[in-house]
């Protein structure tokens, strides 16, 4: 039900538009050429701003699964939480907890 209620945008991924400089110039009144801060690219000898949209909440997101971002972020999530009092007193287990780190990033 939840995300029955988001808007479609959330999943956007990012883009630039193109618009042309004079519909961006009526707009946004008061600006002029030399106030704008994107970039203004001319094709067939019409001007037009590159005019960025940002990506939606969901899309971010989605480029850490897409990336595998996440299993590390949680593995070190998790050494970091590692109580190094019981690795001090036995050594040992050093080589095992090395072995096990090895295994899963190599798997």
């Amino acid at each position: 039900m939840l995300l029955v209620n988001l808007y479609p945008g959330i999943m956007a991924a990012p883009a630039t538009d193109m618009i042309p400089l004079n519909e961006y110039l009526q707009s946004h009144p008061g600006t002029d050429i030399s106030s704008i801060q994107y970039q203004i690219t001319t094709l067939n000898g019409v001007q037009y701003v590159d005019y960025p949209t940002y990506g939606g909440l969901l899309w971010y997101l989605y480029q850490g699964v897409k990336l595998g971002i996440y299993p590390p972020l949680i593995f070190l999530g998790i050494g970091c939480m590692t109580d190094f009092g019981p690795l001090i007193s036995n050594p040992k287990s050093l080589i095992l907890g090395a072995a096990a780190q090895i295994g899963i990033f190599v798997t």
